[in-house]
């Protein structure tokens, strides 16, 4: 068995040392092959693996979505069970939108271990200025659990999710923020410029805020530095003249669903900005 494993290889290393251009280009060959083939193996796992985390930090890995709620049965169905008349294609007068129990389905969720359930609400709005229309979607938040399942707050340009617990179901107008219109909120925080009239109950100008516009408040608060330019008048509802797609907004039902991804039980109160 050794005598034919010498002979083997005396063969090949005469073929070797005869044919060296021959040998160096297989060997070569045989390199660049292997070596782009182990480039593009690392590259596509690298691909893979960013295409994972980005999807996990993007999405939830499982949403709940809102039900779809039956009618209530009969009279006549229930007085008489299995009776020979069926009421079929009855729909609801009143639908209701909303995952029914919602408190009881995120306490599971939040019982398995290494899960991590929040509430979400969604909405929309339509942002109008000088003839243009622009379609918007809310997703309310929930600043402590947003932090734990999502990067959102490494991608905040400006301020810090735990500055919307300040101003719950509110507004907060950040320093480089520029707005050109009316706005109308329940409380407004402003630490950039507004260039219109602000309606809301509470209103706070912060010491890098620019407000040109008149005022109308329940409750007004202006720290030193603040620039301000107008009319400020208390009233008890300030919101009484807000225009009618803002008290639409207000009627809007929300969807509501379980994600891991943050948003807020309790529906917050719209914030609308009029152009």
């Amino acid at each position: 068995m050794s005598g034919r494993l010498g002979l083997l290889a005396g063969l090949a290393a005469k073929h070797v040392a005869m044919r060296r251009r021959q040998t160096l280009v297989a060997v070569s060959g045989v390199a660049v092959g292997v070596g782009f083939f182990l480039a593009v193996s690392a590259m596509m796992i690298g691909s893979q693996a960013d295409f994972i985390r980005t999807l996990i930090d993007a999405a939830p890995h499982i949403i709940i979505s809102d039900e779809l709620r039956s009618p209530p049965p009969q009279p006549g169905a229930v007085a008489y069970t299995g009776g020979a008349v069926a009421i079929r294609h009855q729909k609801a007068r009143t639908e209701a939108r909303g995952l029914k129990d919602w408190q009881e389905i995120l306490r599971a969720v939040d019982e398995v271990p290494g899960a991590i359930g929040s509430p979400s609400l969604t909405g929309g709005l339509t942002l109008r200025l000088g003839g243009r229309e622009e379609a918007i979607a809310l997703i309310g938040v929930e600043p402590d659990i947003e932090s734990k399942v999502s990067t959102v707050e490494d991608n905040l340009r400006v301020g810090r999710l735990r500055d919307l617990q300040t101003v719950p179901g509110g507004l907060i107008v950040g320093e480089k923020a520029v707005i050109v219109g009316d706005v109308y909120a329940e409380e407004i925080v402003v630490r950039g410029r507004v260039e219109g009239g602000i309606s809301a109950r509470k209103v706070s100008l912060q010491s890098t805020c620019h407000v040109e516009g008149n005022i109308l408040h329940e409750a007004l608060s202006v720290e030193i530095g603040a620039y301000f330019e107008g009319n400020c008048r208390h009233s008890d509802n300030p919101l009484a003249n807000a225009p009618e797609n803002v008290a639409a907004i207000e009627r809007r039902p929300s969807e509501t669903s379980s994600r891991p991804a943050a948003a807020s039980a309790p529906a917050p109160r719209p914030a609308a900005v009029v152009g």
